[in-house]
């Protein structure tokens, strides 16, 4: 093979200077299989937060019968379980601010904010609030309205919050 060019080139010509139509190819086949990646992912993730074993399952589905279990009676999903949750029950220390209005976020200290169910609950009274726990001693809570009264009245309301492994000691939020 000859060309004209340099002696001292090694490469034919156009080496170089031409965009080649392997690159474009080649990113655009990674960017297909990120985006497969992350469907798979997805896919994944919703599996498991529907899944029986996560606690929940797909609105108006029922788990398919396999081959193994056809035939057979289904096992009861609502038998109780006879261990107790594990952790010690939630202890609340304090409120603060201890004295708000409705609306006002306020911070609970404490142990055993954690529950491994996800859910946890904040009650104000009779009430129970929005709560955010970022950690297992502190929660933030917004103060619910009071209700069966049509404005604001100071009261002094025990304030619980409850988790799987139980309810707390109760303190104190006076409305003002």
């Amino acid at each position: 093979m000859s060309w004209a060019g340099p002696a001292s080139s090694m490469y034919p010509p156009g080496y170089g200077r031409r965009p080649s139509r392997l690159w474009p190819r080649l990113v655009q086949t990674i960017a297909m299989l990120d985006i497969a990646a992350a469907a798979v992912l997805i896919g994944l993730a919703l599996a498991n937060h529907n899944s029986p074993a996560a606690g929940g399952r797909a609105p108006g589905r029922t788990p398919a019968a396999s081959p193994l279990t056809a035939g057979r009676p289904a096992p009861s999903t609502s038998t109780p379980s006879t261990a107790p949750p594990a952790g010690p029950r939630p202890a609340l220390q304090s409120i603060s601010p201890g004295t708000g209005r409705p609306g006002q976020v306020v911070v609970l200290h404490g142990t055993g904010f954690y529950s491994a169910d996800r859910l946890i609950t904040v009650v104000f009274g009779p009430a129970q609030a929005p709560v955010r726990c970022p950690s297992r001693t502190t929660c933030l809570s917004t103060v619910p309205g009071q209700p069966g009264t049509p404005g604001p009245t100071r009261a002094r309301v025990p304030v619980m919050i409850t988790t799987q492994t139980g309810t707390s000691n109760r303190l104190f939020f006076t409305y003002s």
